[in-house]
């Protein structure tokens, strides 16, 4: 074992030491802004200025290089004592730390911006392997696992949700990010249904914030016959669609970014799609923000293969179980034991078994974590009142008050 990942080292997946802040913060801020430059105002020429960034920059590489070190020792220390590599809680940590270093003339907000992708990339570092999501490259699927994995991830773009977890059960890729929930428009029910009905485990969950733009060859309203996308981004617009644009059909697509395909060869085609999407398919704005609510975000997971041993690193526990068809059973099965035990229940949801008629099946995330005494006696006392239990996954839970994008 490496000196760092001895006696002495964090245990934590995204430790930075203070050392390595300051040097980081204190480069920063001597670097191009305009504070105590300004006064000394023809002391130093354009070229001799440039330089010095120059210099500053190798200093700040080497930096985030040592830092990426660091984070990769750290990997081998969690492996061998069995810890999830991500830590929100730690990053919320070191976020915390960087707003109380910052001396300026960097924002405390343009500080965040950068350490967050430095963060993600050292985070690539210590859980390599390839991701599949609901391509095309551009969707907000896309653009989620960047922000869970960073850019310098393997993603594999799937043209549906069922090809996404196909890959992963088959192996091609070891993880797949899936859209589960989003808070106009609720559960993807598909998504549900296959988590279901195979061995897959939930490691991870991620809000993303949605935002739509309306995208098309031209960028005029009145050009538009049909307004394209995902069937979750046309319901989240469905007011503003039939406000602007009440003759447009709505076709629905697999993505929001095979919406922004179909627009780049037909101009009479409008695609509620991304910023991202704009750009990688020569796309023109014709109008923002066109989600019926601001307060739109969607809830991602991650999911991997089943494992015989279950993971028990988290503070959020998923689980989805049938019950007996008497009178009183949910909650008998469920709340008694809930408020017995004193646990949160944050989320509950009941489908269609599909496999007998009027018998549902209910999703239910709870705070806690597997491996503690209480929260196992409680899930215990579930299963043993349901006529079919499984434990979907224990994981740290997303931030939903940032939902950064």
């Amino acid at each position: 074992m490496s000196r760092r990942a001895g006696k002495n080292a964090s245990p934590l997946p995204l430790f930075v030491s203070t050392r390595i802040l300051k040097r980081f913060l204190t480069r920063f801020s001597t670097s191009e802004m305009p504070v105590k430059r300004v006064r000394k105002s023809g002391s130093k020429t354009l070229s001799k200025l440039r330089a010095e960034i120059d210099s500053v920059d190798r200093k700040i590489f080497a930096a985030i290089n040592e830092r990426a070190a660091v984070a990769f020792e750290v990997m081998e220390e969690k492996k061998r004592l069995a810890k999830s590599v991500y830590d929100p809680e730690r990053e919320r940590e070191v976020e915390k730390k960087i707003v109380s270093l910052n001396k300026g003339p960097l924002a405390d907000g343009d500080a965040l911006s950068i350490f967050r992708q430095i963060i993600r990339s050292c985070r690539t570092l210590q859980s390599k392997g390839r991701v599949s999501y609901l391509g095309p490259e551009g969707s907000f699927s896309h653009q989620a696992a960047s922000n869970m994995f960073g850019y310098s991830s393997e993603m594999v773009p799937r043209k549906t949700i069922e090809e996404v977890f196909e890959s992963v059960a088959t192996g091609s890729v070891s993880m797949g990010a899936i859209p589960i929930e989003n808070s106009t428009e609720g559960s993807v029910g598909r998504v549900l249904e296959i988590i279901a009905e195979n061995d897959f485990h939930i490691t991870r969950e991620h809000y993303e914030k949605i935002s739509h733009l309306l995208l098309s060859k031209t960028g005029s309203l009145k050009d538009l016959k049909k307004i394209a996308s995902h069937p979750q981004a046309l319901g989240q617009c469905r007011k503003w669609i039939a406000l602007k644009l009440p003759a447009a059909r709505p076709v629905e697509t697999s993505s929001t970014a095979a919406a922004a395909v179909m627009a780049a060869k037909d101009k009479t085609v409008g695609a509620i799609s991304s910023a991202h999407s704009a750009s990688i398919y020569k796309l023109r704005i014709a109008a923002k923000s066109v989600e019926d609510t601001p307060l739109n975000a969607t809830r991602f997971v991650v999911v991997e293969k089943a494992i015989a041993t279950q993971k028990r690193d988290g503070n959020k526990i998923s689980i989805m179980f049938s019950i007996k068809d008497e009178p009183g059973a949910l909650h008998k099965t469920l709340f008694s034991p809930l408020a017995s035990a004193g646990v949160n229940l944050t989320r509950i949801e009941s489908r269609p078994s599909g496999k007998k008629a009027w018998e549902y099946v209910f999703f239910v995330d709870l705070e806690g974590s597997l491996g503690k005494r209480k929260t196992d006696k409680l899930i215990r006392e579930i299963e043993s009142g349901s006529s079919s239990f499984k434990v979907l996954g224990c994981y740290f839970s997303g931030d939903e008050t940032r939902a950064d994008s």
